[in-house]
């Protein structure tokens, strides 16, 4: 998939393989988006997307990587 995107940074979310990525680079701020393999064949995606970006504002990349965290855990406790 790395030929996919423009940015492509991996990481892991809840100890799954992820990956950061964006169709453009450097990647636009107030927006990011994870993809976790969750099996050989399985994989969901969180995107975030702030229409705007006042100071303060969280990282983008961390949101979505909070958010996959949270999806996992709710999987793993048969909750969806």
């Amino acid at each position: 998939m790395r030929e996919s995107f423009r940015y492509f940074d991996p990481t892991s979310a809840a100890g799954y393989p992820a990956v950061f990525q964006s169709s453009v680079k450097p990647r636009t701020p107030g927006q990011c988006a994870i993809t976790v393999g969750v099996a050989d064949d399985s994989s969901f995606e969180v995107e975030y997307v702030m229409s705007e970006v006042p100071p303060g504002s969280p990282d983008a990349c961390a949101v979505v990587q909070r958010a996959a965290e949270m999806v996992i855990d709710n999987v793993k406790a048969g909750k969806v």
